[in-house]
């Protein structure tokens, strides 16, 4: 928007009259755009790639000769036939036949004298378990005896059957500790024996 110089009313930019006071107005010409001369661009030089000389190749060398065939090896002798293993007593674990003995009778006597083994802490355990067994093997017994004989004064097929009852328990007393005992060295176990394990005074 232009306004018109002589009345100041607004007029349209296109407008050659003030629709005003009738005023001519001057229309200015644009200025021509200034020309800009391009630079000619440089011109970019090539450079030439250098020439790689080829080097010659390398002469083959003869392939060396095979080395010879290595000699088959003689055939193994055959294996001696396979003899019977047997066992000093040096090799067998002295240790596990004395712990094992301990439970038979008064074979614990093994462990308790013979050296090195008597103070091998395993040993002197199951021996200690074999004597307190022992002891109470022989009170069983004992008592088994004292009370059929005065059972037999007595006398009957009941009193019989009834001793015969008695000394079947002291049987299986004795037995049960026999066979708990060498179960428990057989699995390297050092467990005291039942109710009575705990009363040993030798360790």
């Amino acid at each position: 928007m232009k306004y018109c110089p002589k009345c100041g009313a607004p007029l349209a930019d296109d407008a050659v009259f003030c629709t005003q006071c009738g005023e001519r107005l001057t229309v200015a010409t644009p200025a021509p755009a200034p020309v800009v001369e391009e630079a000619p661009a440089p011109v970019v030089e090539e450079a030439s790639a250098p020439v790689v000389e080829e080097a010659p190749a390398p002469a083959a060398e003869p392939a060396p000769e095979a080395a010879p065939a290595p000699e088959a090896a003689p055939a193994a002798a055959p294996a001696p036939a396979q003899q019977s293993a047997s066992f000093t007593v040096e090799e067998v674990d002295n240790r596990k036949i004395y712990c094992i003995m301990a439970y038979i009778g008064v074979f614990w006597l093994l462990g308790l004298l013979i050296s090195p083994e008597k103070h091998d802490p395993r040993v002197r355990f199951h021996v200690g378990q074999g004597i307190i067994a022992s002891i109470v093997d022989a009170a069983v017994y004992v008592t088994a005896g004292i009370v059929t004989g005065v059972l037999g004064i007595i006398g009957g097929p009941v009193i019989a059957a009834l001793n015969a009852l008695i000394w079947l328990s002291a049987n299986a007393v004795a037995a049960l500790f026999l066979v708990f005992g060498i179960v428990k060295v057989c699995k390297k176990q050092d467990a005291y024996l039942p109710i009575i394990g705990r009363m040993a005074f030798y360790k």
